[in-house]
């Protein structure tokens, strides 16, 4: 699974999450001084149950690796960016993370195998890698998929998510055949709480034809009031058509995938889906805007299909989604034509908040406060109160920072995840800091 804003006047009353944007950016993949390889990019974020947040990125260094580092509940690192694919030929990309409420959490990435070296022909596979609470490896990097990719092709796109009941499950895009009669197939697999794959492959997808991919997954509740998916996951991707699927902790689903999208022509892409207390909300790309839905924990709809980045927003894409507990969900996305706030020199990170009743929290707005270049490829991660947001940020002037280079740059913030906070409210915005750590 992406990220935030200057200070704007909003039409009604800011939620928590809202009244501490602005300020100082945060600097996640500095300084300079530890700062590993050059062109960061492809943010993910995680929260555990301690509110430590956990921030993988991809870098240039041998080639490109992936990176990891966390930081506790008020924001001062834990440690210095960890490399976390053992294996360093070749390309490791798209770095996805994913946090268990012990602290424990695990990454996936593309590793990618040039077949024969030089000759511009690669394999694709997913790899993994498992982290104790304390931040350190418990073993080298795992493959997950269990089937050989073919030249040209192979396994790409991972994302992965914790799951109530303990373990994870990671999705991908595969282009190898595996009860698929189209050339791409959306695969999974379950990993164990000490990250190691177990069971076999699974397919994902019902719907066999069209090309699948794009897929994105989020755990369910522990406990399913309205069914058997007790510590399940979901899983949307696209088809074309935006498909959901739900699955039991086993990994097992006793349903066929649903198209939620209403619109029947062009390719769907960038699926980010989340769930809070057995809401899902999913959103993704069409036509230049970002668009989104809200389901309830039985995959039937609360909401219609609804349109989140404004008209004028021309060029959106790249949504990502997460729960912010009351509030509801927090949708954000980069748009290179910056209709909102002040950011016109390039792409801004534009947000806006999809309320548990189906409706938006006024209207979007702008989340990034350096407006000079690009602001890209947003994360979101969130748990027990706190909200992490990163995206990739060119030229950042942070204090030490290479103006040359790109960083990962983002907030910590706070929500409320109960009906008291700090002892206010929810919705009072005095009960929350407007300092970003």
């Amino acid at each position: 699974m992406r990220s935030i804003l200057t200070i704007v006047v909003l039409l009604s009353p800011p939620s928590g999450v809202l009244a501490q944007l602005g300020g100082t950016e945060f600097w996640f993949d500095g300084p300079e001084a530890v700062q590993p390889g050059s062109d960061r990019e492809d943010p993910d974020v995680a929260v555990d149950g301690m509110r430590r947040t956990i921030v993988a990125w991809q870098a240039n260094s041998n080639g490109q690796d992936v990176y990891v580092r966390r930081f506790d509940e008020i924001g001062a690192p834990l440690e210095d960016p960890i490399l976390v694919n053992t294996t360093i030929e070749n390309s490791q990309r798209f770095p996805s993370v994913a946090a268990a409420a012990d602290g424990s959490f695990v990454v996936v990435w593309v590793n990618r195998v040039d077949i024969p070296p030089d000759r511009g022909v690669a394999n694709y596979s997913i790899r993994s890698r498992h982290f104790g609470s304390d931040g350190l490896p418990t073993a080298s990097e795992q493959i997950v998929n269990q089937l050989d990719p073919t030249f040209g092709g192979g396994s790409h796109l991972p994302d992965v998510a914790a799951l109530t009941g303990g373990g994870f499950v990671v999705v991908w895009r595969s282009s190898t055949t595996n009860g698929d009669d189209s050339s791409t197939s959306i695969q999974g697999r379950l990993l164990n709480a000490s990250g190691t794959p177990v069971g076999t492959q699974f397919q994902v997808n019902t719907t066999t034809d069209g090309l699948q991919s794009s897929p994105n997954v989020d755990g369910l509740p522990a406990v399913d009031p309205d069914g058997d998916y007790d510590g399940g996951f979901v899983v949307a991707w696209n088809r074309p058509g935006v498909h959901v699927r739900r699955f039991r902790a086993d990994g097992t689903s006793g349903e066929n995938d649903l198209q939620i999208d209403i619109d029947n022509d062009g390719e769907r892409t960038d699926m980010a889906v989340a769930q809070h207390t057995g809401q899902v909300a999913v959103a993704w790309y069409f036509n230049d805007a970002v668009r989104t839905r809200l389901l309830d924990s039985n995959l039937s709809f609360v909401s219609g299909q609804l349109m989140a980045s404004a008209v004028s927003d021309t060029t959106a894409d790249h949504p990502t989604i997460s729960d912010v507990g009351l509030d509801g969900f927090y949708l954000a996305w980069d748009s290179s034509t910056g209709p909102t706030g002040t950011d016109a020199s390039g792409d801004s990170i534009q947000a806006r908040i999809l309320q548990v009743d189906g409706t938006f929290e006024g209207p979007q707005f702008q989340v990034n406060t350096w407006i000079m270049n690009n602001q890209q490829q947003p994360a979101l991660g969130s748990s027990d109160g706190r909200l992490g947001i990163a995206w990739r940020s060119a030229g950042n002037p942070v204090p030490g920072a290479n103006l040359a280079d790109d960083h990962i740059i983002g907030y910590l913030l706070n929500y409320c995840d109960g009906i008291f906070c700090d002892d206010f409210e929810s919705g009072d915005t005095t009960a929350w800091s407007t300092s970003v750590p």
